[in-house]
């Protein structure tokens, strides 16, 4: 836990967390509607409420800002709308303009973690302190955390 946890910038961080990412994702969802795929619509996803959201992707909508949070002071997580992967192919145009990926579904669950995993090592400041913070607590090895923060994998 960070050493100055405050539960109100907690609970501050979360909820403007869960309500931009989930203002994003029904954004998706109603591009999509409105393109033609009603798919994300109709399984509830065109909603501020994060509950939705929540209930499709737990591990980023939840477990990962709360665990990313508490270690490093800082935020990060995903979500997702549901597609229909033969409406995609047939439109590319569309789906493009919906900004949703239509490649292998079991492969497109790898996709967060990526751009997650990018986020982390293009931005300095957080990462030097998740670094630090995984070298001091004995996750990573020393040499290891000083070739990361120095960019080197």
């Amino acid at each position: 836990m960070l050493p100055s946890f405050s539960f109100l910038d907690f609970a501050s961080y979360l909820t403007v967390f869960l309500l931009s990412l989930s203002a994003h994702e029904a954004a998706h969802a109603w591009i999509a509607k409105y393109l033609g795929d009603p798919t994300a619509y109709l399984a509830g996803q065109v909603t501020l409420d994060p509950t939705p959201h929540i209930k499709r992707e737990p591990i980023g909508m939840l477990a990962m800002p709360i665990i990313s949070y508490l270690s490093c002071g800082w935020m990060i997580g995903w979500a997702s709308v549901p597609l229909n992967v033969a409406w995609a192919q047939e439109n590319p145009r569309r789906i493009a303009a919906i900004g949703q990926d239509t490649g292998n579904q079991n492969a497109a669950g790898f996709l967060p973690v990526k751009d997650n995993m990018l986020a982390l090592l293009h931005a300095p400041q957080p990462r030097a302190n998740f670094i630090t913070r995984a070298t001091e607590r004995g996750i990573i090895g020393k040499g290891a955390g000083n070739n990361l923060q120095a960019g080197g994998l």
